[in-house]
């Protein structure tokens, strides 16, 4: 029996470390910010499609409903769009990070690694670290549809559902130019997508003692009903 719990065990350590799935806790508020700050999510999806759509709203249906497949950012209540671009819209218009319009804000991925500080830096072809952290905490180094250039805006003949059916496409474990614009594939490949979410606002968060003193006050309450209940029965 010994011996069959740690064949499982070492079964699960090999999954949760292999080269596409290094498990990661899931982080939505990095521990550097503080209340008022402002900040961005950026993760792979775990799920994956085609790019053979031209509908950029398809997309961002696609990654909000990945993400509300995880309770942690479903409860976040943060708008969803997908880091790509079709013919006629930009990866950087699509997600509000555009540089030429917008200093933007710190992105960070799902285990709180800074990813750019600002949008200009974000689609400077070199990001801090690599997206590839997915929404279930695991690590995806692989081809990710963007049909992107690094600066975030369409590559034209081959932008996601571009009618010749060859894609672009980034590679998960870069942070030069190839994290967004890797090379180009066939449209039917089935694989994931850059999620990013809209500006969160940090809120304020109940010191340990209040949320203590909460607790003390809810138990009370509740004791208080009871002898109340049982006193009047007799």
């Amino acid at each position: 029996m010994k011996n069959h719990r740690i064949t499982i065990a070492v079964i699960l350590f090999c999954a949760l470390t292999s080269t596409n799935g290094l498990f990661a806790a899931i982080i939505t508020r990095p521990s550097s910010l503080l209340p008022g700050d402002q900040y961005r999510l950026a993760f792979v999806t775990s799920g994956s499609r085609n790019a053979t759509s031209s509908n950029i709203a398809d997309y961002n249906a696609f990654v909000t409903q990945q993400a509300n497949l995880v309770p942690d950012l479903a409860a976040m209540n943060a708008t969803w769009n997908v880091l790509g671009s079709t013919t006629t819209v930009n990866a950087r218009d699509n997600t509000g990070t555009n540089f030429m319009s917008d200093n933007g804000v710190p992105i960070y991925r799902l285990d709180g690694q800074l990813v750019a500080a600002t949008n200009a830096e974000l689609w400077s072809s070199n990001i801090r670290t690599p997206i590839n952290i997915t929404g279930t905490g695991l690590t995806f180094g692989g081809e990710i549809w963007t049909g992107t250039f690094a600066d975030g805006t369409t590559v034209s003949q081959r932008a996601l559902g571009n009618n010749g059916g060859i894609i672009q496409a980034g590679l998960g474990r870069q942070i030069d130019l190839r994290w967004v614009s890797y090379n180009q594939f066939n449209d039917f490949q089935v694989w994931p997508f850059y999620a990013m979410s809209s500006v969160i606002t940090v809120t304020a968060v109940p010191e340990p003692s209040s949320i203590m003193l909460l607790g003390f006050g809810t138990i009370a309450l509740a004791f208080s009903r009871r002898r109340r209940s049982s006193f009047n029965a007799t």
